[in-house]
């Protein structure tokens, strides 16, 4: 192994010790890839000795041409291929860190946490005033551009969107064709402003969401999507 290899291979071993505080999941693919890596190492070591030994034959027996057996095993590449998988993997696992869901009485877009669960994408957003949640309706689903009050889906105050466009952030938008959500704005539910209205928040014992209960919520309303099988499949 080359002097460039060694430091490829120490950056690649660092890069995984970083991803695995962000993303420990992604650890148990990566050992099994970084394993693999090895077994391929030492076939490449074996590849290179037989190609090295069959360029000795041949010069022993045709001299040392111009043009002879030539042939370059450099596992450089391989390295950079896990480095982008362990940069895509340290990346997703930043974006689907979640966020404490902080009430406030300005309007805002944030993104507190977006995930998958049995095939669909789901996202968590703080308006400022209160918390939201999506889910992306794939194509093949019935429930693709159909309405929010034509749909059964027992959600905390039941639907009240259904678009083609999301909004995560003040410049960014979901990747989707069509969206169905709700949202924790109504009469028991805490708001930002409320701490203005101090006779409310006196005298009403009103919810505060957390961002692990909405998830719950977004995982429970994708369980009756299953289960309801054909009907929104």
């Amino acid at each position: 192994m080359s002097e460039e290899d060694r430091k490829l291979q120490k950056h690649l071993v660092d890069e995984m010790m970083k991803v695995s505080k962000t993303n420990p999941d992604v650890m148990f693919y990566m050992e099994a890839l970084m394993k693999k890596y090895e077994e391929l190492e030492k076939k490449v070591e074996q590849l290179e000795n037989i190609i090295n030994k069959a360029k000795e034959e041949c010069k022993s027996v045709i001299g040392n041409p111009e043009h002879t057996i030539v042939s370059e095993f450099n596992i450089n590449g391989l390295m950079r291929i896990i480095l982008n998988i362990l940069n895509k993997a340290e990346n997703n696992g930043k974006s689907n860190k979640m966020k404490k869901m902080i009430y406030q009485k300005d309007r805002k877009i944030e993104l507190l946490y977006q995930g998958k669960y049995k095939g669909y994408k789901y996202y968590i957003l703080n308006l400022g005033t209160h918390p939201t949640a999506y889910i992306e309706i794939p194509k093949h689903n019935a429930l693709f551009k159909k309405h929010y009050d034509k749909i059964d889906l027992n959600v905390h105050g039941g639907l009240t969107y259904s678009e083609s466009i999301l909004s995560i952030s003040e410049n960014e938008k979901a990747e989707g064709e069509w969206f169905i959500g709700w949202d924790y704005a109504h009469c028991n539910d805490y708001a930002g402003f409320y701490d203005e209205m101090d006779f409310i928040s006196r005298y009403y014992n009103l919810k505060k969401w957390t961002t692990e209960e909405i998830k719950q919520e977004c995982e429970n309303a994708i369980d009756e999507l299953k289960d309801k099988g054909n009907k929104y499949e």
